[in-house]
C-alpha cells in the first residue's frame, strides 16, 4: 500500500528491501545485575527494584558425530 501510495500520488519511484543487522551477539557467560531506585520527596515518593539475569544458552549440534 505504501509503495503504492509513493508511486502513484507522489510520483516517487522506491524500492523496499529488508533491514540488515551488522552484526550479532553472543552472550558467553552468565551475569548478573540489580538496582534499586529509591526517592523520597514529601509524599508518598518513589520505589523500585530490578533484579536481572543473563544466561548462555547450551549449544546443541544438528548432527551427531560417529566415530
Amino acid at each position: 500500500m505504501l509503495k503504492w501510495k509513493l508511486n502513484h500520488h507522489y510520483k516517487v519511484d522506491c524500492a523496499f528491501s529488508s533491514p540488515r543487522i551488522p552484526y550479532r551477539e553472543t552472550i558467553r557467560k552468565s551475569a548478573a545485575a540489580s538496582y534499586r531506585h529509591k526517592k523520597q520527596t514529601g509524599g508518598s515518593g518513589q520505589f523500585g527494584e530490578v533484579h536481572l539475569e543473563d544466561r548462555a544458552l547450551v549449544r546443541r549440534h544438528a548432527r551427531a558425530h560417529r566415530s
